[in-house]
């Protein structure tokens, strides 16, 4: 009887020491290193929860190893633009509309745009509103 507690209180132990290592999302997410911050992942917290939970000095170290490398944070979905790869697209700024903007860019670039897609989002820069209105 004593054997068989030894050997499940060992399985818990192995289990739960393997989870602790894999819970680190510096491990699993290698692809987030070097974000500053952004929307928690929920799964990493969990996981270096666990490892807090069960083992307060390993996690403690996987969440401080998971904020300071920032893979405790989802990833950013933004798009980034190399400068030199960016086309300009000319619209008469009396004549400024979705289907105008639509068609510009789809003349500079090829690529259509979807006005009413949830994704786009779209900013409107002050001082060029301020800028359009002198002319």
């Amino acid at each position: 009887m004593r054997r068989i507690k030894s050997s499940i209180l060992s399985l818990v132990l192995v289990v739960t020491l393997s989870s602790q290592l894999l819970s680190c999302g510096y491990i699993l997410r290698p692809e987030r290193r070097g974000q500053q911050s952004g929307k928690l992942d929920l799964a990493i917290v969990g996981l270096d929860s666990i490892g807090l939970i069960f083992f307060l000095v390993p996690g403690i170290i996987a969440f401080g190893v998971d904020i300071y490398s920032g893979t405790i944070y989802m990833q950013n979905k933004h798009a980034s633009l190399e400068w030199q790869k960016i086309k300009n697209a000319k619209i008469d700024p009396k004549n400024i509309n979705e289907k105008t903007i639509a068609a510009a860019i789809k003349k500079s670039s090829g690529i259509t745009i979807n006005f009413k897609d949830p994704r786009l989002k779209i900013y409107r820069d002050k001082n060029l509103a301020l800028e359009l209105a002198r002319k």
